[in-house]
């Protein structure tokens, strides 16, 4: 039995986070603040994965050549993707460059480096690189492609995992008070989409794999922790907004502690799947490919006077998302084109 198959809770709630962010980006009523452990969620089930193999590795070559091997595939998969969404990279390329005020060296470095952190955002909530690369929900691939590497520089550098965790708690305080905390201490959020977010939760998952006492505790617990933990993440939300910050903040103190035993609860979920691949390309799928479902089920809406219905959005973009895989799927088992692989 392979590792993909041991995990099929895994793969459910995997395609349960993307349609959470589906909904963060509708503003679907509460569904919102509980998409917001999407995101988190798929950073620690990535990191448990590739540290599940490659601290079985041990020699220095292979566990090289396994790190290349996963840089690869998460490259790929971005790339593909760009493909698929050049028309809005070039729309948003003409716009940044008339924004500078023409072309020249200083604003072409400018527009690589927005390019490659497409969705920045200052203390106010404003996107500063403008979607630079046509989909700033790019910058998870690309924090994860530069995130996973740096973690294991940075193990290296600080070997003791109780050292290790305490400074990324504190890289994490920072995130927590500049999104959860926005309104009271204006911090700049810039970071959040970048690989330094991500750190805290690559450590978690690389705790789950070095320490097997996460995954031996009792369903009763974990389950009990989980409800716990969701209650408290919602609350703080509402707390949040009604302070003055936001409903769905990207990172709250509840955040990385409730992502992390929603893992586990996962990882120890046990179901009976018939199509577990086809479940876990969906959610790769759902999540690169939901900005034209948003265009066309936005601009369908306001046609039809119904834009303020948030729900109504939400539905329409998981009917069209889920609609899209479907016909990716007959396309790719039809056909044998290799760039369809790339694309999950």
């Amino acid at each position: 039995m392979t590792i993909r198959k041991e995990y099929t809770g895994i793969d459910i709630f995997k395609l349960l986070a993307a349609v959470g962010v589906l909904a963060i980006h509708a503003n679907a009523p509460f569904l919102e603040i509980i998409g917001r452990l999407g995101v988190p969620f798929f950073a620690i089930t990535s990191s448990f994965f590739f540290f599940k193999h490659y601290l079985g590795l041990s020699k220095k070559e292979e566990r090289k050549s396994y790190v290349i091997k996963f840089c690869k595939r998460i490259f790929y998969l971005y790339m593909a993707w760009q493909i698929i969404y050049l028309p809005l990279m070039l729309k948003q390329t003409i716009y940044i460059f008339k924004h500078f005020g023409g072309v020249n060296l200083k604003n072409i470095l400018t527009y690589c480096v927005y390019f490659i952190f497409p969705s920045t955002y200052n203390a106010n909530g404003v996107n500063i690189t403008y979607d630079a690369n046509g989909w700033g929900i790019s910058w998870y691939l690309l924090a994860t492609l530069v995130g996973i590497p740096l973690f294991l520089l940075i193990k290296k550098l600080i070997p003791n995992d109780i050292v290790l965790g305490f400074l990324l708690v504190l890289v994490e305080g920072y995130f927590v008070l500049a999104n959860q905390y926005n309104y009271m201490f204006n911090f700049t959020t810039i970071g959040t989409h970048s690989c330094l977010r991500l750190l805290i939760y690559f450590y978690l998952g690389y705790l789950i794999v070095e320490y097997r006492c996460f995954l031996k505790s009792s369903k009763e617990l974990i389950i009990g922790l989980l409800v716990i933990f969701l209650v408290i993440f919602v609350l703080i939300n509402y707390i949040t907004f009604l302070n003055g910050g936001c409903i769905n903040s990207e990172e709250t103190i509840m955040t990385a502690p409730t992502s992390f035993i929603l893992t586990i609860f996962a990882l120890r979920l046990s179901v009976r799947l018939d199509k577990p691949l086809f479940l876990r390309n969906m959610s790769t799928f759902i999540y690169c490919f939901q900005l034209y479902p948003i265009i066309i089920v936005r601009r369908v809406l306001e046609y039809l006077g119904l834009i303020q219905s948030h729900m109504l959005i939400f539905a329409g973009i998981l009917v069209v998302s889920v609609i899209g895989y479907y016909i990716y799927y007959l396309v790719r088992s039809e056909t044998n084109l290799r760039f369809l692989r790339y694309m999950v």
